[in-house]
């Protein structure tokens, strides 16, 4: 992946993480409470862009571009 998409991606993740509740606060329609929506946030989601991860997005944009 290019170092600017990672970088981007590293900002936003960032951003996001510290402010889980505001975006839950400005979130329509959830099918789930809030309460259940921040547990998931935290709890459930592995958020550091690792090597691993890096591959399946490279994997996946290569599908992306077959299409």
């Amino acid at each position: 992946l290019p170092d600017e998409f990672v970088l981007n991606f590293n900002k936003a993740l960032l951003w996001g993480i510290n402010h889980l509740e505001d975006s839950i606060k400005e979130a329509e329609n959830l099918q789930i409470s809030e309460t259940e929506l921040l547990s998931y946030l935290q709890n459930d989601i592995s958020y550091p862009l690792t090597d691993q991860k890096k591959k399946g997005m490279e994997l996946y944009l290569k599908y992306l571009k077959l299409l």
